[in-house]
């Protein structure tokens, strides 16, 4: 009895060794000879096809490389597991073999043999195939969980699995229609997940109901609730992984100060009345800040800052809107630091609303020249000097103005003037030197709601943007720039300074730009061109295309491609794809070295540069530059213009 119960137990540790060394392995050693040779057949062909897909076009095939490497662990688990099982039951006598095993062995081996050698036929269709057939694939295994939903009676039914098998059907039909159509309609299950509950909730209520008498022998189907759980949540992990770590914490960034809801386009509107600023001969920043609405900031042929507002109401009452109109209006401090604050007037039932007020702010063609303008005004005739002063005393930085005062209006009255002998001290001062050092000219701007546009100015000191929601445009500007978004796009164009674009949720644009160019968004593209000075480009989800750089290039995404196309290498190249392709244009008769290697897929290159099947190497030139490439799909290397 002891010889046999040692016996057994060695008969035990060596199935568990089999099992583990070779999924499949187990069963042959217990005898169980077609689940043996179908679970190495399976495990086999899952391996074949990850090797196969990775190597083709990884990128491309990431979730359907999941998914199969999800299956491995699977396969060990029933290698152990099962193998034992099947020992107790069978007691290690061998399991014939049927017409049916050798089918599906047929079968098998039949893939991986062109998973292994594709047939020319059908190799330009593979990666379709691969990229096409993971929705069916999610389809198929929702039916098999509805197919078993019933197993020995009524009383062996597990509840959930139908709200399971919907919820797999839904993630196979929705990957399917994205690869149909070219969209992300995946993303919805960010935001209908609570859906799962419901049905949930309604499948248990009718099931009581109708099951009424056997309520106690109705259990839970665990496995195909973590299964389904399994398939949908990798699904939406793989596709919007870029996506989930940021979008909501971000929105905790910008300083709201309490809750605001923000009034839309709609209802009453109303225009104020244009304000002049006068100009301050020591102005060294302007400050505009606007909550809700529109912020347009030009260049124009006036004497003074200039500011227009449009305000919405939206709501039901004009009488009520009127008022809040009305209450509404722009706070202004003139001075050395000019600053234009929009204040709407709150409302609504919480007193959280606030109007939208869309600004427009024209200034001085060059704010600097209008310094030199005030200072010559000094040495005119007495008309000329006169209006000099009314201006400067109306501009007193210690008193801040409402945007229902219209500022002109006190100098065509003269009440400021208080007598001629002020006007003959004043013509009698000596001329000013008009080649004192000015201030430097910074401009900033806070946005939290609405659409910020930006055109034709001199700023020495930089211009500064920061705006929470909303579409930022910015062109033809002498001066570096900061811009910080948090939802919207950015789009910069004819930039002499250094520029600084940031945003979370965003495409950028970027285009001629004589500076150096730091471009970084969380979820969106980057489109580069015409920069001269050096490169710096992030995202995490989205394409890097830059045309055209005279410096250097950084380049790094986590989700994207990367398309560079330049005449010239005037510095390193370091170009970083995790998930994606790295296509570059380049010229042919440069000084560069180039190093750059794959993870999966292939390496293609018109330069005489070595290529082994995952590096590619070589020096052009003289080799002053260093470019380096690192993809975990292809990479493509043209000469100039072949793109």
């Amino acid at each position: 009895m002891g010889q046999l119960r040692i016996k057994r137990m060695k008969n035990r540790l060596l199935t568990v060794l089999f099992a583990f060394a070779m999924p499949g392995a187990g069963h042959m050693y217990t005898g169980q000879h077609p689940k043996g040779l179908l679970l190495i057949a399976a495990f086999w062909l899952d391996l074949t096809a990850i090797v196969r897909l990775a190597d083709s076009d990884g990128g491309r095939h990431l979730l359907l490389i999941v998914y199969l490497g999800i299956m491995l662990p699977i396969f060990y688990f029933i290698s152990v597991f099962d193998s034992l099982q099947s020992a107790e039951v069978n007691n290690y006598r061998p399991v014939a073999l049927k017409l049916t095993h050798g089918i599906l062995l047929l079968a098998a081996g039949s893939i991986m043999l062109i998973l292994v050698k594709p047939p020319q036929a059908i190799l330009p269709w593979m990666n379709e195939l691969a990229e096409f057939c993971v929705g069916p694939i999610i389809i198929m295994a929702s039916i098999v969980l509805l197919s078993r939903s019933r197993k020995g009676g009524v009383t062996m039914f597990k509840l959930g699995r139908f709200t399971a098998a919907a919820l797999v059907l839904t993630v196979g039909v929705l990957l399917l229609w994205d690869q149909i159509q070219g969209r992300n309609d995946i993303s919805l299950l960010g935001q209908w997940w609570p859906v799962i509950f419901i049905l949930l909730g309604l499948e248990i209520i009718l099931y009581s109901i109708k099951f009424k008498d056997i309520e106690k022998k109705l259990r839970f189907d665990v496995a195909g609730a973590m299964i389904a759980v399994a398939i949908s949540l990798t699904a939406y992990v793989v596709t919007q992984y870029a996506d989930i770590p940021y979008r909501w914490l971000d929105q905790f960034n910008v300083d709201l100060k309490g809750t605001v809801e923000f009034g839309e386009e709609k209802g009453f509107h109303y225009e104020k009345a244009i304000i002049k600023v006068p100009l301050d001969e020591a102005i060294s920043n302007i400050r505009i800040v606007n909550p809700n609405g529109q912020v347009t900031i030009r260049s124009g042929d006036v004497q003074e800052i200039e500011l227009m507002t449009a305000i919405w109401v939206d709501v039901l009452d004009k009488t009520e809107a009127d008022t809040i109109a009305e209450q509404s209006t722009v706070k202004i401090n003139p001075g050395a630091e000019v600053m234009l604050e929009a204040k709407g007037q709150t409302y609504g039932a919480n007193g959280s609303r606030k109007p939208r007020m869309n600004m427009t702010v024209t200034v001085p063609m060059s704010l600097s020249d209008q310094v030199q303008v005030e200072q010559q005004r000094a040495e005119s005739p007495p008309e000329l000097n006169l209006e000099n002063i009314d201006v400067n005393n109306v501009g007193n930085p210690e008193t801040p103005l409402e945007s229902g005062a219209d500022l002109s209006s006190e100098v065509a009255t003269g009440e400021t003037i208080e007598s001629d002998t002020t006007l003959n001290d004043t013509s009698e001062q000596p001329p000013q030197n008009t080649d004192k050092q000015k201030p430097v000219l910074e401009m900033k701007v806070e946005s939290g709601n609405g659409s910020i546009d930006i055109k034709n100015l001199t700023l020495p000191g930089g211009l500064e943007i920061r705006s929470n929601s909303g579409i930022i445009s910015v062109s033809n500007i002498k001066g570096s720039i900061s811009v910080k978004g948090n939802n919207g796009g950015i789009t910069v164009n004819s930039i002499t300074g250094d520029t600084n674009l940031e945003t979370k949720n965003g495409t950028i644009t970027a285009a001629s730009i004589q500076g150096k160019l730091y471009a970084n968004t969380l979820n969106g593209s980057l489109e580069i061109k015409q920069i001269e000075g050096n490169i710096e480009a992030e995202t995490k989800n989205g394409k890097i295309k830059i045309d055209d750089t005279g410096g250097s290039v950084k380049a790094d995404t986590l989700n994207g491609n990367i398309e560079l196309s330049s005449a010239t290498v005037g510095g390193d190249w370091d170009l970083d794809s995790s998930v994606g392709e790295v296509k570059l244009a380049m010229p042919g008769n440069g000084h560069f070295t180039v190093y750059g290697s794959v993870t999966f897929g292939n390496i293609m290159t018109e330069l005489p540069l070595e290529v082994s099947k995952k590096t590619i190497r070589g020096t052009i030139g003289e080799g002053t530059f260093r470019i380096q490439i690192n993809a975990t799909n292809s990479i493509a290397i043209k000469q100039i213009g072949q793109f």
